[in-house]
């Protein structure tokens, strides 16, 4: 029985679109594809295909990578932000934004769009793991932007007042005889730090926001600083009170001299020199004195109970106090990996000292934040984040199929097989007429 005439025409349609899917077995590229990463040849393509309706999340997609690949940041963002709005569960569209957001510094914003494409669950496990390490290195990013934003404004910041009793612990300065032990001025502001804390009674400002602060002024390698500049920095940081100090280690023994000063400048409150004729395994009854000072500096009348608190010592081993101190000054550097290890080795020491085994812990973080680039992320986007299957090439866009037998001339009698394998029954000019569909110029 010869076939019918509706279900020839229906074989040379499923032929053609076995040729276009499968590019007619001649070399040709295949017509449908996911996405990759477009390059900035892509642009113009892009927007025109960005004009059409209905709006397509997955080109807005494209054309904001391929902006953000020529380095055109604001019309990354533009375009990116308009694809989120347009379908705010699209992951790709989140993450692309969380990505330009990084190039251009704009840290909150950038975990802002990190933070919403872990809470919608986009992507598989392994890219949603990715993007969680990243987060810690943007908080560290986006604390120090806001310090070079405050030294910006500082000449507006002088007519604000700190909020009172809000404390910032500068690192300590070593002026001992042997360096080896220098750490130890490092680990005394950070035990300071922790004592006041554990009181409650004032606001302490994080140590990673005032080394940032330092590091802008350009004051950590200035050690101990002026009153003048110490009221300066407070009233960048937003603190009433600075408290500094120094180590001094020589033949009399190991002593410590602090003050504390207010923002605005006025006089400081020195702190009486505090020394021990003991050895150096002796440094952590002198800290927990200076402590007690300083409380009383700041006009804090401790309790039996807050004292108590302060004199019981977190480690009273040297070898791990100085491990712990390595640690803190290898963290301001910026030298996460060596702060880890040192952290680990004050632990280790000291399986009781607390404070290394939970700086340890968020070091890590870090560290971990680091492996992680925006490199990394971008060449996983596209494979990783499930994303509309569009056509690719010149021609992209929404590809209708109907009429398409119309361009198989002749008899509907021809063998459909036949005329695939191009042996007969579709002339050269309609094979042409198939390579120009189907071929990429």
């Amino acid at each position: 029985m010869r076939p019918s005439r509706t279900r020839k025409r229906r074989l040379h349609l499923a032929a053609l679109v076995t040729l276009l899917l499968a590019g007619a077995g001649a070399g040709c590229a295949p017509a449908f594809q996911l996405p990759d990463a477009p390059s900035p040849d892509e642009i113009p393509s892009l927007e025109a295909r960005a004009q059409q309706a209905p709006v397509s999340t997955s080109v807005l997609v494209q054309l904001g990578a391929a902006y953000r690949e020529a380095g055109r940041l604001d019309e990354a963002a533009a375009v990116l932000e308009q694809a989120v709005t347009t379908d705010p569960e699209s992951g790709s569209a989140t993450l692309f934004l969380g990505l330009t957001y990084e190039d251009q510094q704009r840290w909150g914003e950038a975990r802002a769009a990190y933070r919403a494409l872990l809470d919608s669950g986009a992507g598989t496990a392994d890219l949603r793991g990715e993007v969680q390490r990243r987060l810690p290195l943007l908080e560290r990013r986006e604390l120090e932007s806001a310090v070079r934003d405050a030294v910006a404004m500082e000449d507006q910041l002088q007519t604000v007042r700190p909020e009172p009793n809000t404390v910032a612990i500068f690192p300590f300065e070593y002026a001992g005889s042997d360096p080896a032990y220098s750490p130890l001025a490092r680990a005394m502001a950070e035990m300071l730090q922790t004592d006041l804390g554990r009181v409650g009674r004032v606001r302490l400002l994080e140590r990673i926001r005032i080394q940032a602060l330092l590091d802008e002024l350009q004051l950590a390698e200035e050690g101990f600083v002026d009153a003048r500049t110490a009221s300066r920095s407070g009233q960048i940081l937003g603190a009433s009170r600075i408290v500094q100090g120094m180590i001094v280690d020589d033949a009399a023994g190991i002593g410590v001299r602090a003050a504390v000063l207010q923002t605005p400048a006025g006089d400081p409150s020195q702190i009486p020199s505090l020394t021990d004729q003991d050895a150096l395994e002796a440094f952590y009854e002198l800290q927990a004195r200076l402590a007690l000072q300083v409380h009383s500096a700041l006009g804090i009348q401790l309790t039996a109970a807050e004292e108590e608190l302060i004199l019981d010592r977190p480690t009273r081993n040297l070898q791990a106090l100085l491990a712990w101190g390595r640690g803190l000054e290898a963290e301001d550097r910026g030298d996460y990996a060596q702060a880890l290890e040192h952290y680990q080795t004050a632990s280790d020491l000291d399986a009781d000292f607390d404070q290394p085994r939970d700086d340890a812990e968020r070091t890590s973080g870090m560290v971990d934040a680091e492996q992680v680039s925006t490199a990394d992320l971008t060449g996983r986007a596209w494979a990783e984040v499930e994303v509309d299957p569009v056509v690719s090439g010149p021609t992209a866009g929404p590809v209708d199929f109907v009429g398409l037998e119309g361009i198989v001339p002749g008899s509907i009698d021809r063998d459909a097989v036949v005329e695939i394998l191009g042996t007969e029954g579709i002339s050269a000019g309609s094979r042409t007429l198939l390579e120009i569909i189907i071929r990429r110029p």
